[in-house]
């Protein structure tokens, strides 16, 4: 299985107003904040793919928060950062979502 930071690494998304949730009874649910449903979805379609999930194994819900302090729209991607340092620096294998 692909490492969990090389999954995410390049991988960006338009958040913004949209959260877009995945629930299960045999998966922890997903969230994301997204700039559209569809967005979302794909976003948490990505997540799926890294844990061996499919979308037909849980349920979509989304709305729309109509905030000017929440819902920000611009574009994101994963942090990596290290539980483990190294001699040689900060060995990334971990994403901040």
């Amino acid at each position: 299985m692909q490492s969990m930071a090389d999954h995410w690494r390049g991988f960006s998304w338009r958040c913004g107003p949209y959260i877009v949730k995945w629930f299960s009874d045999s998966w922890p649910e997903l969230q994301v904040w997204a700039e559209s449903e569809a967005e979302g979805q794909r976003v948490i379609l990505h997540a799926l793919d890294h844990i061996g999930a499919t979308e037909q194994e849980g349920e979509w819900y989304s709305s729309y928060v109509n905030n000017k302090r929440n819902g920000k729209i611009g574009t994101v991607s994963p942090t990596l950062v290290s539980a483990s340092p190294t001699s040689k620096g900060v060995r990334p294998h971990l994403p901040i979502l």
